[in-house]
């Protein structure tokens, strides 16, 4: 399985609440970087509509750091 497909896997069973923050480990990519970007994607994803703008420019901000971090994209 390819690193984003992983990181799709893990994205979508935490938003769901099928998996806690704690279980989302994707090998290759460093655990610090991976859990800033599944919170702020969660707060994106659970905020009011009024709210969004500020949630997402958090999470766009994550993305980043972790594509700094990891040296590969965060998958749209």
């Amino acid at each position: 399985m390819s690193v984003h497909l992983a990181i799709r896997k893990v994205l979508s069973e935490y938003l769901e609440g099928k998996r806690d923050i704690d279980e989302c480990v994707v090998p290759g990519v460093k655990w610090h970087s991976l859990r800033r970007v599944l919170i702020a994607s969660k707060k994106h994803n659970d905020a009011l509509s009024s709210q969004k703008l500020h949630f997402l420019a958090e999470k766009k901000r994550a993305e980043a750091r972790f594509w700094l971090d990891n040296g590969f994209r965060w998958p749209s």
